[in-house]
Order: C-alpha cells, then structure tokens, then sequence
C-alpha cells in the first residue's frame, strides 16, 4: 500500500520513479503448505523459481526448468504457496493499479 500509494503521487505530479526488485522471475519461492517443503532444483538444491508466462519453475543457477508442480514433490500436497514476490508479478500488479501509467 505504501509503495502505491507513493507511486500514485508520483504520476500525480507527471514524476518518475524507480522500483527496484532483485528477483527476475514472478515469484523466487513455492512452499508446501502441508509439509513446509521449498521446491528446489534436483540439481542444485536451490528454490525454483515461477514463471507463470511460461507455466514452468526454474533453478536460475544451472538454468534446469519443469513444469509448475500442481502437487509436492514430498508428500504430494495440493497446498502449494507462492512466496518472495518478483518483477514479473510486481509489474503485472503495477499495471492493474496503475493502468494510465507508462511501466
């Protein structure tokens, strides 16, 4: 809220503004609610990190993709949570509050 809020006022008065976000993908973390489970690379033992646009999780260390799991890789749980926020998911939610402007 703080940060829209902030962002509003700078289109408010024809500003610009910066928001910096050091995760690339939509979100860098996908957690088993049931077990509490990370899903990490198999190869790297990194969290994978979503991509929505594509459908896939990707380890951006060994560059290894798959496709979204719909069930824990560790007790097939279908509680699966998105956590730590990235750009590609902070700049779909920009442009849904922010439609007028130019992200």
């Amino acid at each position: 809220p703080m940060l829209l809020s902030e962002l509003e006022k700078s289109l408010k008065h024809q500003k610009q503004a910066i928001v910096f976000l050091p995760t690339r993908a939509n979100f860098r973390q996908i957690i088993c609610k049931d077990c509490g489970e990370t899903i990490k690379c198999p190869f790297c033992s990194i969290a994978m990190s979503m991509h929505k646009k594509k459908n896939v999780l990707k380890c951006h260390y060994c560059n290894y993709t798959s496709l979204i799991e719909q069930n824990c890789p560790s007790c097939k749980g279908e509680m699966l949570e998105a956590r730590k926020m990235g750009t590609a998911e902070l700049l779909e939610l920009l442009q849904n509050a922010l439609p007028l402007a130019k992200i």
